[in-house]
């Protein structure tokens, strides 16, 4: 069944930096590399802080750390920029999972012979249980991308109390996710859904997403146009595939119709990485 979850519940992901060749001067960054630079960054401009100031680290906040060029490149949402910053500071980059290494990999081609083709998947569908299908059939013209979106909810306004001036108007509240990666029709269904008359919805940006495969059949999620957030992701569906066949996958279901005690095949998440030249 089709994990889906409302565009405005989205899950932050996170994930770190290894990179390998794949093809013409590309490379795979995974997700989890841009935590784990993100953080020595941080600790970076801490320690310097601490040591001008001539003060412990543990005396310099995330309003001071705000204040550096090098942080703010990092491209915090504003309204979140501070309890991610809090986060951070004692947040030790040793301490993070290992990096992926996405070695051999290539742009997925449909009609090799690579085995992940053989795999089953979910179809991508805003319907729950919409059924299994192979690999080909529910990616080659999936048109998967990840959204740069600006959400601007503006407050209803407060009636005044009888015998009293209005109150002013509340500010609208801004803020940027980085949506996907998702099915260009799936992407468009959500945000319909999701806007209201208090929810403004913009579309800042659109990077392409592709499947990428080595030889034994692994798969990622590669991201192109030079996205740099891979590990911020708000995901709005679950993409994953199965090491079986879509009829191997089908059959089970059936017999598991008549018999719960028939083990179903585990799946496998897609992983996410950036694309970089």
């Amino acid at each position: 069944m089709p994990v889906v979850i409302s565009l405005f519940r989205v899950v932050v992901g996170c994930g770190l930096l290894t990179a390998c060749l794949i093809a013409n001067g590309q490379h795979l960054v995974s997700a989890e590399e841009f935590q784990r630079r993100e953080a020595e960054t941080i600790q970076k401009v801490l320690d310097e802080i601490a040591s001008k100031r001539k003060v412990d680290r543990y005396h310099v906040t995330a309003e001071d750390l705000a204040q550096d060029s090098r942080i703010k490149a990092l491209g915090f949402d504003k309204p979140e920029m501070f309890s991610l910053l809090e986060r951070a500071i004692n947040l030790d980059p040793e301490s993070l999972p290992i990096s992926p290494k996405y070695r051999g990999y290539s742009l997925l081609d449909f009609n090799s012979n690579n085995p992940a083709l053989k795999y089953g998947t979910q179809k991508i569908s805003v319907t729950p249980g919409a059924g299994t299908t192979d690999l080909r059939s529910g990616f080659e013209k999936a048109d998967l991308q990840v959204l740069h979106l600006r959400l601007t909810q503006t407050p209803s306004p407060v009636l005044p109390q009888k015998g009293t001036p209005p109150p002013p108007a509340r500010p609208p509240t801004v803020r940027d996710l980085y949506f996907g990666p998702v099915a260009r029709g799936f992407a468009e269904m959500q945000i319909k859904q999701a806007q209201n008359p208090g929810l403004k919805i913009d579309v800042l940006e659109r990077y392409p997403a592709r499947l990428y495969a080595d030889r034994k059949g692994h798969l990622v999620i590669g991201i192109e146009g030079g996205f740099r957030f891979p590990h911020r992701l708000n995901t709005p569906q679950a993409l994953i595939y199965y090491k079986e066949s879509a009829a191997t996958l089908s059959k089970l279901e059936a017999e598991r119709q008549k018999s719960p005690r028939v083990r179903f095949p585990a799946p496998m998440l897609l992983r996410v990485a950036t694309v970089v030249r």
